[in-house]
């Protein structure tokens, strides 16, 4: 018999905006998110949910990404559409978006039309606890 030692791990389902800026805090966040089309063509700014139209229960979650921050804007112009924003790691390169990360507005999380956050991203939140539990397991050695 084997022991392997897990840092365990632990996924949210339906966390708040100040739950999920508190884990935050002390660590990043894997997030799935429901991404379109409008995804591929960001290039900056704070994506709102009136442009993307990505937050119904109907949509499943299609994407993984990492919550690294958030913040509020702070341009006149962006505050008119959005008070405070998530930033995420997106995996599609360097060469996207801005410099591989995104922003996403958080205004209007657990609302009728954003019940999980924008896109789904409060819905299934998941990271390590670092806490091990050991994990038993047989092992087969050929002779």
């Amino acid at each position: 018999m084997a022991v392997f030692k897990n840092v365990g791990m632990k996924q949210e389902k339906s966390l708040s905006n100040e739950a999920l800026k508190a884990i935050l805090m002390k660590q990043p966040v894997g997030v799935g998110i429901f991404t379109n089309a409008q995804f591929q063509f960001y290039k900056s700014g704070v994506m709102t949910e009136e442009t993307l139209k990505c937050s119904s229960e109907k949509n499943s979650v299609n994407h993984g990404v990492t919550l690294i921050g958030y913040g509020k804007t702070t341009k006149a112009e962006e505050k008119k559409y959005c008070e405070e924003f998530w930033i995420v790691r997106n995996s599609w390169g360097g060469k996207w978006g801005e410099d591989g990360f995104f922003r996403l507005c958080m205004d209007g999380t657990g609302s009728s039309s954003q019940p999980y956050g924008i896109c789904q991203l409060n819905r299934f939140p998941t990271y390590p606890t670092m806490e091990p539990h050991p994990i038993e397991s047989e092992i087969l050695l050929s002779e």
